[in-house]
């Protein structure tokens, strides 16, 4: 059984690298892409009960579908309402009488987005309303189809370990990422008949110009 061992090498609060102890490129490329494609939760469906903005619904869609949640903020709200994990919805009523105003990712109550996004402009004497939906997944499975996180691996000759490096806005903390994309890695490598290691044979020549 293949264990991975890593060690955090920098974090600014945005950008995160870590050294994965590792020569080969598939085992980093496969922990890169279990980073990238994190299960996280997103909003997956929004609802709308009267909506005399500016924008249509599916416009307003469109534009929460890719704003990034808090993860650790959400789950803290997420388990005393569902244990499960199941969508959950959120709902949300925001009105102008004397003046017009936006209406943000502020005005949804309960759900803890990285930060105030914009999302459509409403003429004074307007109103808003309806609830949004929340489900774990990744990103391919999520409506905004955005990845959760950005991810690289380049290999460092002196300290003969591969660098993982990603950004990880909305995501869990870094720790928390690696460790499961690293877990995850090593659970399908446990499975009986796993092929997670077949790859194309290159000659050194050719790796080194252009991989």
């Amino acid at each position: 059984m293949l264990e991975y061992s890593f060690v955090r090498h920098e974090d600014n609060g945005k950008k995160s690298v870590y050294n994965l102890f590792t020569k080969d490129r598939t085992e980093a490329n496969l922990v890169r892409i279990r980073i990238i494609k994190l299960d996280t939760y997103r909003v997956t469906y929004m609802c709308f009960d009267e909506n005399s903005s500016i924008l249509l619904d599916e416009e307003i869609s469109q534009r929460i579908g890719i704003c990034p949640i808090i993860q650790d903020e959400f789950i803290k709200v997420l388990i005393p309402r569902n244990e499960e994990g199941d969508s959950q919805r959120f709902p949300f009523d925001f009105s102008t009488r004397d003046q017009p105003g936006w209406f943000t990712t502020d005005d949804i109550l309960g759900v803890p987005f990285f930060k105030t996004h914009k999302l459509t402009y409403l003429e004074k004497d307007s109103r808003i309303n309806g609830y949004i939906e929340l489900k774990l997944g990744n990103s391919e499975s999520h409506c905004g189809h955005m990845p959760t996180s950005i991810a690289t691996s380049i290999y460092n000759e002196e300290v003969e370990a591969f660098e993982i490096s990603f950004t990880n806005i909305g995501m869990f903390d870094s720790d928390t990422i690696m460790k499961i994309a690293v877990s995850s890695v090593e659970e399908e490598i446990r499975k009986e008949n796993s092929n997670i290691f077949t790859k194309i044979i290159v000659s050194e020549d050719i790796r080194k110009k252009y991989m």
